[in-house]
């Protein structure tokens, strides 16, 4: 009697009691668009903290509430402080800080006492600063400027979302020691993974094109990448495979958690050492937002089945929101943020539909799948990932149009075939790429993982660039998303 009241409860009430960090987490997500997008969100943040008073759950509405203000008041601070931090072009600056990172031709400077960044760049070619160490910099300051069109990365909103103020032209710098702890930290990840990208590139030519991308896809470093590489996946809408985010993190944990069954470790503690694994795999790859993002997203998933809980995904993908959210919520308006939560979230949906439903193509409908022979159980499962690789790739790739077109203002027309193409040869590149990785020890293993990679890579530059009609962009109208901070 009991069960068949829990399945009469009307949806919302049901959905509650399965998800019941859903409701916050959505209200969470209202409070900082009505802070940054418009103040009509108020409305629906309101509405969502009073639901779980009408579900019998008034525990999530305080919980609701208590986040959406918290919220509110750190974001409303963060731009009172940041737009009043004066930034004046041409002006003259000397400072002493740390480097915190490196990004690109630039990297991230704080000063000492100061919780802003300025990017330090130099006036003719990479700038020579190294991260880990403090300097004594001299420069000419610049504001960051917004894009003047699609397509064009925009720098002023970058620096909001990252707290950098302005960006500063080199002149003269003076290194005084090491750094803080910060960025001792974050410069010895980067030298893990030059470590791990010169394993990677042993034995091959300093030009080797296809090397270059096996080091982008599997470590996320495009430091020696050829330009012109880059603009092939850039137009064919497949630049998110030199980002480590959810995909990299996922391929990682399918890699370990198979090695550890086939070495018959025991479920749970597979998983917790599939965490740990992962959060090397995270560090050695620089520790990018994307890839954070995407270890506490799994490490929660993980845990959940470490704990016996039963993992809704809807629960589990809001209690990482919100992890996320309370470390950083400027997080939320950051479009790889987006883009790993609803590219998430459609995929899990689609992954729930397929698992109920039965296969396209099956000996007899009659006989039990546990009596096929070899050849029906390879056919039936070569059509469930044939069907669930297609439904999944095209599926992503719808949920993220709008977004993509929000924020940079274009639309890919191939990007589905291409993608679809491309995850068939990221998967076994990732997998063999870390193989050899694990096996660096054995400089045989790791020419042979190496060269297989390799060819794996010749491929995804020929379906990136030459097989398939990659370049057909559509350029929307340029919008900025979210206000303009100055």
């Amino acid at each position: 009697m009991e069960e068949v009241r829990r399945v009469l409860r009307p949806w919302p009430e049901r959905m509650t009691a399965s998800a019941p960090l859903l409701i916050p987490a959505l209200s969470l997500l209202c409070a900082c668009a009505a802070m940054d997008v418009s103040l009509w969100f108020w409305l629906p943040c309101f509405c969502l903290a009073a639901l779980p008073c009408f579900l019998h759950a008034p525990s999530m509405g305080l919980l609701a509430a208590a986040l959406a203000m918290w919220a509110a008041i750190y974001l409303f601070a963060y731009e009172r402080e940041y737009a009043g931090v004066p930034v004046e072009a041409g002006r003259a600056m000397v400072m002493e800080g740390s480097i915190e990172a490196v990004s690109g031709k630039s990297v991230l400077f704080r000063p000492d006492g100061s919780r802003w960044l300025y990017a330090v760049s130099s006036r003719d070619g990479a700038c020579p600063l190294e991260a880990g160490e403090r300097y004594r910099i001299k420069g000419e300051a610049y504001p960051l400027q917004a894009p003047c069109g699609p397509g064009i990365f925009d720098r002023e909103r970058w620096g909001y979302l990252h707290g950098i103020i302005a960006g500063i032209r080199l002149d003269e710098y003076c290194r005084n020691g090491p750094g803080d702890w910060r960025s001792r930290f974050r410069a010895f990840s980067l030298r893990l993974r030059e470590r791990a990208a010169s394993l990677l590139r042993e034995g091959a030519p300093p030009d080797d094109e296809a090397r270059q991308v096996m080091v982008s896809a599997v470590l996320g470093d495009k430091t020696d990448a050829r330009p012109e590489t880059m603009a092939k996946f850039l137009e064919s809408g497949c630049m998110h495979v030199f980002a480590v985010s959810g995909m990299h993190v996922g391929v990682a944990a399918m890699l370990v958690l198979g090695m550890l069954r086939l070495l018959h470790v025991r479920p749970r503690a597979a998983r917790l050492s599939c965490i740990l694994l992962l959060a090397v795999y995270v560090f050695v790859t620089g520790m990018s937002a994307s890839a954070l993002r995407a270890f506490i997203m799994a490490s929660v998933w993980l845990l959940a089945f470490v704990l016996r809980r039963k993992g809704h995904p809807a629960n589990i993908l809001a209690l990482a929101f919100i992890l996320l959210c309370l470390m950083n919520p400027l997080q939320v308006f950051q479009p790889g943020f987006q883009l790993s939560f609803c590219v998430f979230a459609a995929i899990a949906c689609l992954a729930g539909w397929l698992s109920r439903e039965k296969p396209l193509w099956s000996p007899d409908p009659f006989i039990p799948p546990r009596i096929y022979h070899a050849r029906e159980r390879f056919l039936v499962r070569l059509e469930k990932a044939g069907r669930g690789a297609l439904i999944v790739s095209v599926g992503a790739w719808l949920a993220s149009i709008p977004l993509t077109a929000w924020h940079f203002g274009t639309w890919n027309l191939y990007a589905p075939l291409t993608n679809l193409c491309l995850s068939v040869l990221v998967f076994p590149l990732m997998g063999v790429s870390l193989s050899g990785l694990m096996f660096a020890w054995c400089p045989w293993m790791l020419h042979v993982c190496n060269t297989a990679a390799s060819w794996l890579a010749s491929a995804m530059l020929a379906v990136a660039g030459e097989w398939l009609p990659c370049r057909t962009v559509i350029f929307l109208p340029h919008r900025l998303p979210g206000k303009m901070k100055r």
